[in-house]
């Protein structure tokens, strides 16, 4: 996975920020996602904002962006809900430039 992130209350490019990919998990009812720092995929941003994380397993994913402990946010849809990427098998997916509302 490759893209951008972007401070939607700057506008300027986030970096050297971390940026997780965390499994969605599904029941009959409702979903969840689990950012565990010891498991999920992360990667940090260089300093135009830009990360890659190469090889994800076929999965559903948020992505969490920031201090799995203190200041973070979530790419969101524009209902204010988590936005889910969902990757197949081999797949490279480029998600652009996405805003969360941390500041650089």
């Amino acid at each position: 996975m490759v893209g951008r992130i972007l401070s939607s209350i700057t506008g300027k490019p986030i970096y050297r920020v971390r940026v997780a990919f965390a499994e969605v998990l599904r029941n009959e009812e409702s979903a969840i996602y689990v950012d565990d720092v010891a498991f999920t995929p992360a990667t940090e941003t260089d300093t135009a904002g830009r990360f890659v994380l190469p090889d994800l397993p076929p999965k559903e994913y948020v992505i969490v962006v920031g201090d799995p402990f203190g200041l973070n946010d979530v790419v969101r849809n524009s209902d204010g809900s988590p936005r889910i990427w969902k990757i197949e098998a081999g797949q490279q997916l480029d998600v652009g430039e996405l805003r969360v509302k941390i500041e650089s």
